[in-house]
């Protein structure tokens, strides 16, 4: 955990402070080893936590954790008797859950029943097959949309990394990084792929949120609504326009009778088929 009660107030660890876990309120000592090792944190005196939820941090969690105003970050989030630490809470009471190492099924679903408006942010570059296999899809996704950006992503459940989250009843967004060579796509500016909880037709529809924008309307405001509304009728309109019959092409008889039918209406000009 990064914070603990330190004489009233909350504090990160630090080398020789005690403290107490704000969950639970069982001591806890700060571990402030090598940095390059893992990162400064405190834990409970005795070997288990308060919340069974709770995972060792890296580098890439905390990070995504300081983007956030302090008293966002390990929020407490109790429901009907039930307590757990959410990574962050925003003002408009959407939970955000850092996610780097594998969360199997079960887990995952019951942290999305237990915080209902939430949504997470997985690092893509745990496994290094991710990369090359989430490349791999977009490269022979189909285009649903143009604006917003959204691919349809087909068989993703042969994509390791879909696949872990394909079943996510609340939006998903993956963090590569920066662009690299070899990417689908690359940009100029750090990107999160977004996995919408949408299922049609077998597909997996992703589309592209740009990190400063992604901070700065969760740390502004509500956003999510939004821009799920705006990627579901992105999707309901493609799949209208691939499903939609082809036009019926009239026989050549008539096809020339009707030209003879307009050229009557047209008088005098209207030998010309206008």
């Amino acid at each position: 955990m990064k914070f603990a009660v330190v004489e009233g107030a909350r504090r990160e660890a630090e080398p020789g402070l005690i403290g107490q876990c704000p969950a639970c309120g069982a001591p806890v000592i700060a571990k402030c080893g090598e940095r390059k090792i893992r990162v400064w944190h405190w834990a409970h005196r005795a070997a288990y936590s308060c919340d069974p939820w709770r995972e060792g941090e890296t580098d890439w969690h905390r990070t995504w954790k300081n983007y956030f105003p302090d008293e966002w970050q390990e929020f407490i989030h109790s429901d009907g008797g039930e307590k757990h630490v959410a990574d962050v809470k925003t003002q408009s009471g959407l939970v955000i859950e850092f996610q780097h190492s594998f969360l199997p099924q079960g887990k995952r679903l019951a942290r999305e029943t237990f915080y209902r408006n939430m949504i997470w942010v997985v690092d893509g570059r745990k496994r290094k097959r991710d990369r090359a296999q989430f490349s791999a899809a977009l490269k022979a996704a189909d285009v649903a949309s143009l604006k917003p950006p959204v691919f349809a992503v087909s068989f993703p459940s042969e994509v390791a990394l879909l696949r872990d989250w394909l079943e996510s009843r609340v939006p998903v967004y993956f963090d590569f990084g920066d662009s690299e060579e070899g990417d689908a796509l690359q940009f100029a500016t750090p990107i999160l792929w977004r996995l919408d909880p949408i299922r049609r037709d077998g597909k997996a529809y992703l589309t592209t949120v740009m990190k400063a924008g992604f901070l700065h309307v969760h740390l502004e405001g509500p956003f999510e609504k939004g821009c799920s509304e705006s990627v579901a009728g992105a999707v309901a309109s493609w799949l209208a326009r691939r499903d939609a019959p082809p036009p019926v092409r009239l026989p050549q008889f008539e096809r020339f009778g009707a030209r003879q039918q307009r050229a009557r209406a047209w008088g005098p000009w209207g030998r010309w088929g206008r």
